[in-house]
């Protein structure tokens, strides 16, 4: 879950002619025109950022850029992407000395005559030179990252900015539908098919707010779904005594007593109608406008509110 989180965040700040390829060469791999960036992610809520944890992530990078040309040794770079425990955040780099520190290795060894520790040197096992090894760690970067809730925050607020959302719809239908849509692409055996750019993702992902409210109406239920509603479009605006004009599309499947129970509704909470003391000029009624009612109805509306006095 966190290396798809990952994988959205690199898309939503994405260049346009950029893409990301979805468990490439690693766990995603962000290609541009000239250079390739090779993303490996990990989290260890219990581990630190020891040697040990830094040579499992990158020798499997260490031994492709051994493979590479050194023409396409140059278009590569390399990124340990993750959480570690009691780790800071932020970037950091390995020098050569560093590097060849972590590719040592203690193994402890049994034999007739008791226990031996012994030292491994990778670098010799993998059969890399010092100028080889110096190249791969000018060109790897380690980010440490924060703690997965923080981290998933961070995701949303990315998706909301992205497609110009308010935030309840970025974490209830946006979020769901990127991490559906990368848990889907990364099991394609086509890699043509684990390839997005930043638009195709954005395409993928942006609903139309009719089919947003309709899927969260159904997921949350009628006081959740009015819940958000009332918070997304009427709390932070209802701070002065204006008059207000509500739209209602009349070929919804409603009855009569519906429009009636609506008009009551509005009149109660948006009209200054029960304010006694209220001067005229300062006293506010709101409007209804009623899309495509047949005249009939609509004559019929007005007699029955009359009726009740309103």
């Amino acid at each position: 879950m966190f290396q798809f989180d990952s994988t959205i965040l690199s898309l939503c700040s994405l260049l346009p002619s950029a893409f990301i390829d979805i468990e490439g060469i690693e766990d995603f791999d962000i290609e541009t025109s000239d250079i390739t960036d090779l993303f490996q992610c990990k989290y260890y809520e219990a581990s630190r950022l020891t040697h040990a944890t830094i040579r499992d992530a990158i020798l499997p990078m260490i031994r492709g850029f051994l493979n590479l040309s050194p023409q396409d040794r140059q278009r590569r770079r390399f990124h340990l992407y993750g959480y570690f425990k009691d780790s800071i955040q932020g970037e950091s780099f390995l020098t050569l000395d560093k590097l060849k520190e972590t590719l040592t290795r203690r193994e402890t060894v049994v034999t007739e005559s008791g226990r031996k520790h012994l030292t491994v040197d990778i670098q010799k096992e993998v059969g890399a030179t010092d100028e080889e090894l110096s190249a791969f760690a000018s060109q790897l970067t380690i980010h440490v990252t924060d703690k997965v809730d923080e981290h998933r925050k961070r995701t949303i607020e990315s998706l909301q900015q992205l497609c110009g959302v308010s935030f309840v719809e970025a974490e209830q239908y946006l979020y769901p539908t990127a991490r559906t849509l990368i848990s889907t692409i990364a099991c394609e055996p086509n890699l043509t098919k684990r390839r997005l750019s930043r638009a195709e993702f954005v395409a993928y992902i942006s609903p139309s707010t009719a089919l947003f409210n309709h899927w969260s109406l159904r997921e949350q239920g009628e006081i959740a779904y009015c819940k958000n509603m009332r918070r997304e479009y009427f709390s932070e605006r209802n701070v002065e005594s204006i008059q207000r004009v509500f739209v209602v599309d009349a070929t919804l499947p409603f009855c009569e007593g519906d429009l009636i129970s609506l008009c009551h509704t509005l009149r109660r909470k948006w009209s200054s109608h029960a304010v006694r003391r209220k001067p005229e000029p300062e006293r506010y009624v709101p409007t209804l406008f009623v899309r495509d009612l047949p005249e009939e109805q609509l004559i019929s509306m007005k007699k029955a509110l009359r009726e009740d006095a309103v």
